[in-house]
């Protein structure tokens, strides 16, 4: 499994020239991590306000996949799972993960914000026609971070830095 780490000179790189070029609402979306996570990237030696988002260059919205599973051990259940999302977002200063639910990202981008949808379906369960709301974002035009007051989320573990 690919991650930013191992390509650290290409990602300060990309953030560098958002920075340099001053290129507000930057997002980044990813995927084929098999776990959905949403972070906001700022440089090493950059001032970045995990409570705020000060200092965020990128926001970075990454799901799941739909059918593969999870990066989780499998045999976890959804509390088990919780458990390692809070353990993923608290050391990583990331905003929020899920790991249990597979799913997809709805993506709008209008003229004022961008909000992204986090969607899942538990594929343990073939015969499920379930689907939840995972989590919801939104980051403002020209703000270049994700707004703490309009963060919802129905699973997974939202950052305790962010005092909600």
């Amino acid at each position: 499994q690919d991650a930013w780490d191992g390509y650290i000179a290409n990602r300060n790189r990309i953030l560098n020239f958002i920075k340099d070029n001053n290129l507000l609402n930057t997002i980044i979306l990813s995927g084929d991590f098999h776990i959905a996570i949403t972070s906001e990237l700022s440089l090493p030696d950059g001032e970045y306000n995990i409570e705020t988002g000060e200092g965020t260059i990128v926001v970075e919205f990454t799901t799941s996949a739909v059918s593969s599973p999870t990066t989780f051990p499998k045999h976890f259940d959804e509390s088990q799972s919780l458990l390692m999302s809070k353990e993923l977002v608290g050391n990583n200063d990331l905003i929020w993960n899920d790991g249990f639910w597979r799913g997809y990202i709805e993506l709008n981008i209008g003229m004022e914000n961008v909000t992204t949808d986090y969607y899942g379906v538990d594929i343990k369960d073939a015969s499920s026609k379930q689907e939840i709301h995972m989590a919801h974002f939104v980051v403002k035009k020209d703000i270049s971070h994700i707004d703490r007051e309009s963060i919802e989320t129905n699973s997974g573990a939202l950052n305790d830095k962010l005092g909600k």
